[in-house]
């Protein structure tokens, strides 16, 4: 939905903090997770900031505590022509300008009078003119006499996706799908591959604007599709996987707390709770990790659930092709003493189409395993997995999808300390598919 989504992107938190979970905007957290116009002003309050919108909740509702020095906020999202103007101008004459949220509204009102599909030729007329709209923006920022010195970076992305019965806000993949661009001279080039979602784009604009996101922020996003962050040297001997440890954000308050996963695909009732936060859960005392944070993953209240994990990995093509780079997947997975509840680790290695060129799993730590490791008492603690080889030949992408299944209650399956490391090698190693 709109107010949920425009929320997720002002602001770079998931509606568990931000608190917006539909149009009527009755309980919000904007105070204590602002969007990202008040975060610049506060790391640096000489930054110039500008809203241009024609549906009303952006700027009376999320971006109603913010100080922006240029605020177009209107009420009539069939007419995109105001904004547009006044977007165009302030580009002109403000050449101080920093910041630049810019909406369209009238293609959400065509969707919803004649469908949300491809197919309605009233739908791809109105994303057209969109185009168009969102040209003249750009010709606008090219034609600053201040432009040759200027570094613009330039996010498309939208609230929500839809369907041909004029809707969204299901939990179906054509609700949830968006597209997410992003251009400029420090953008990465060609697709983006890697995980990608809503509250990214808070990170992905500070990181270009040089501010430091705080960890008091406790900002659910981590930058993308930049060319800065795609080079070889960012993909070999460092982790590759994004808040594997459940630390990037604040856990869950309590078991029954839905919290979002920063950095992965969330489905389903996946969570993070800190060490210690109730009883029947690990504490600081838990066997585990040595070096772990305070927070870990689990379940949540669902039989089963998931979150994945799409890693880029096109820089390394032509040493992958050569069996010249090997793997390292480790993990800490555990369980809650005499419970069955398992969470278990899935690699694929993906070619350019998707097709998959190879597998590797880090498996669950059962009650068994539990028991055993003790000498015969079933204790709630972890065990680390790991596994490597070498990456197969035409992998361009990897995903980890970190999987959980109860037999009861809540899921006490656990990870933590999750890890995908790439090492290049000096020859070639026989290939190996664990």
């Amino acid at each position: 939905m709109s107010g949920p989504g425009w929320s997720n992107v002002l602001c770079g938190v998931w509606p568990d903090k931000h608190r917006s979970v539909d149009n009527r905007f009755l309980i919000t957290d904007y105070q204590r997770y602002p969007s990202i116009f008040t975060l610049a002003k506060r790391a640096r309050p000489q930054i110039r900031t500008a809203l241009f919108a024609n549906w009303g909740p952006i700027g009376e509702r999320i971006l109603a505590l913010d100080s922006i020095d240029h605020r177009v906020s209107l009420q009539d999202t069939k007419n995109d022509e105001p904004q547009t103007v006044a977007c165009v101008e302030t580009l002109a004459h403000d050449p101080l300008i920093d910041l630049v949220f810019y909406y369209i509204g009238n293609v959400d009102e065509v969707g919803h009078a004649l469908g949300f599909h491809r197919a309605v030729p009233g739908y791809i007329a109105a994303i057209e003119s969109a185009d168009a709209l969102v040209a003249r923006v750009i010709e606008a920022v090219k034609a600053r006499a201040t432009y040759l010195s200027e570094d613009w970076l330039i996010i498309v992305v939208t609230d929500h996706g839809g369907t041909i019965d004029l809707s969204h806000g299901r939990d179906i993949v054509e609700h949830r799908m968006i597209p997410f661009i992003v251009s400029g001279a420090a953008a990465a080039k060609g697709r983006i591959v890697g995980t990608v979602n809503q509250v990214d784009v808070a990170a992905t604009a500070l990181t270009h604007l040089n501010i430091e996101q705080l960890r008091a922020w406790d900002l659910d996003s981590h930058a993308v599709g930049l060319a800065a962050d795609s080079g070889r040297a960012m993909m070999l001997e460092r982790n590759l996987v994004c808040n594997g440890d459940a630390e990037l954000s604040s856990p869950a308050a309590e078991p029954a707390g839905n919290r979002g996963v920063a950095g992965w695909r969330d489905i389903g009732a996946v969570s993070t709770l800190a060490y210690g936060a109730h009883a029947d859960f690990p504490t600081a005392q838990t066997i585990g990790a040595p070096s772990r944070g305070a927070s870990f993953m689990f379940g949540g209240e669902a039989g089963e659930s998931r979150i994945e994990q799409r890693i880029d990995l096109a820089t390394l093509a032509h040493e992958i092709d050569a069996d010249h780079v090997s793997f390292d997947l480790r993990g800490w997975l555990g369980g809650f003493a005499q419970q069955r509840d398992l969470a278990w680790i899935e690699l694929e290695w993906l070619d350019e189409h998707d097709g998959v060129v190879g597998r590797a799993e880090l498996r669950a730590v059962t009650l068994e395993d539990r028991t055993a490791a003790t000498g015969g008492d079933a204790v709630t603690m972890f065990i680390e997995r790991s596994v490597n080889g070498a990456v197969p030949a035409l992998s361009r992408a990897a995903t980890l999808t970190l999987r959980f299944e109860r037999s009861e209650g809540v899921c006490d399956g656990y990870a933590d300390e999750i890890s995908l490391v790439l090492h290049a090698l000096s020859k070639p190693i026989p290939g190996v598919t664990p």
